[in-house]
């Protein structure tokens, strides 16, 4: 399935916008728009250019078509034909297939005469994958934590922590709003971002415990919570 490279690839873009972010030199606004490109190609969501564009303005404001977004443009199409060369080459074949792809994955408003406004509306909601994701995905334990990990640090990296909820929440709202079509690895690409939330989580209970409770009892705890780590290996 390219759902797993494609998650792979989102983290990788997300990780480089941050450093573009940190350090917004060209080598790392190259190298965000290459994965950018990269993920947008394994398969049809372009999410990873949102986290691309938020540091972007936060780093631009004012300035925000400056240089170095012109020279990622580019870089975003490089990225595309390193993981797509064949639309390149055969784009009439991919072009032609464009209408069945969209019967699956595009919204149907976009077929019919509307109004952009009326476009935009969502034309039904499904729970389906809230069930999956719940259910075999996220799991209990993880959420929770990945809830306290997302608690903890928003004070702190207020920046950080809100850009590792745009995929999630932009993967969601489409899949549950304008895609008809349901099945399991659809809420794939929010895991990685998940994860790290859950990986937060836990370095702020661990720390936690370590300053409020006995050398013995934490022992006891995190062997507790070693047993409990079985439940989050369908979650990674």
């Amino acid at each position: 399935t390219p759902d797993i490279p494609q998650a792979f690839l989102f983290l990788m873009a997300f990780l480089f916008s941050i450093k573009l972010w940190q350090k917004p030199t060209i080598k790392n606004y190259f190298l965000a728009a290459l994965f950018v490109g990269l993920s947008s190609s394994i398969k049809y969501f372009p999410l990873s250019l949102l986290p691309f564009l938020y540091f972007h303005f936060l780093v631009s404001k004012f300035n925000f078509f400056n240089t170095k977004l012109l020279v990622s443009i580019p870089t975003l199409f490089i990225g595309y034909f390193l993981g797509m060369p064949y639309l390149f080459v055969h784009y009439k074949e991919i072009l032609a297939n464009f209408n069945f792809a969209a019967s699956w994955y595009a919204p149907k408003a976009l077929a019919e005469n509307q109004s952009i406004l009326q476009k935009l509306i969502p034309p039904y909601f499904h729970a389906f994958h809230f069930k999956f994701a719940f259910n075999y995905s996220i799991l209990p334990e993880p959420l929770v934590l990945a809830l306290v990990g997302f608690l903890a640090n928003f004070r702190k990296y207020r920046v950080e922590t809100l850009a590792v909820l745009i995929i999630p929440l932009a993967n969601t709202i489409f899949i549950t709003n304008y895609l008809e079509v349901t099945y399991d690895y659809l809420p794939m690409p929010s895991l990685p971002f998940l994860a790290i939330l859950t990986g937060l989580g836990c370095y702020f209970v661990a720390n936690w415990l370590t300053l409020h409770l006995k050398k013995v009892h934490l022992t006891k705890i995190l062997a507790f919570a070693a047993v409990l780590l079985i439940g989050f290996t369908p979650s990674f």
